[in-house]
């Protein structure tokens, strides 16, 4: 199993950055299903640029449906990084607009 944060850097502010291609690119290549991950509260635990931990916020976790690489087409394999990006978006917009 391998763990990617594929905007490559702590996001600031509202909604998700665009995606690095490559980390998400690679599962393609070998033919492992990705599971999008979308992680809410992370900026109320530790403020971007900072190393200080807050132990008494909550960070929410969601799973996304899993993508099977081995049955996608090729338009789809040259975009699995807006896919996965979408799908984590949407997750994250319905959690800001219902807390």
């Amino acid at each position: 199993s391998l763990i990617l944060f594929p905007e490559g850097h702590m996001h600031q502010g509202k909604g998700i950055d665009p995606f690095n291609r490559g980390g998400i690119f690679s599962a393609v290549l070998t033919d492992t299903p990705i599971v999008p991950i979308c992680l809410y509260g992370t900026d109320r635990v530790i403020r971007p640029g900072s190393f200080h931990i807050n132990p008494y916020k909550r960070v929410f976790v969601e799973f996304c449906s899993p993508i099977e690489t081995t049955t996608l087409g090729r338009t789809e394999k040259k975009e699995i990084d807006a896919i996965v990006h979408d799908m984590i978006a949407e997750k994250r917009a319905f959690y800001e607009k219902n807390r």
